[in-house]
């Protein structure tokens, strides 16, 4: 699972979508991406209206883990 802390509201959110093991993390442009065991890269947008992650986008095509991220 990939769960996101606010710090400051104190609160924890679960974000849906990963499959295996997740092996890299990063945000950037309001967005947080994570990299996968199987491959993909999926990405969260932020709703400041509901206050939740919400998913915006599953990136495949990579053959083994994605163990490395940079925006």
């Amino acid at each position: 699972a990939v769960k996101a802390w606010n710090t400051q509201a104190n609160s924890e959110m679960s974000l849906s979508g990963p499959v295996g093991q997740v092996y890299t993390m990063v945000v950037g442009n309001d967005l947080l991406f994570a990299g996968t065991q199987d491959g993909s890269i999926l990405a969260w947008k932020f709703n400041t209206v509901t206050n939740c992650f919400e998913p915006a986008a599953s990136l495949n095509g990579h053959t083994l883990a994605v163990v490395s991220l940079v925006v």
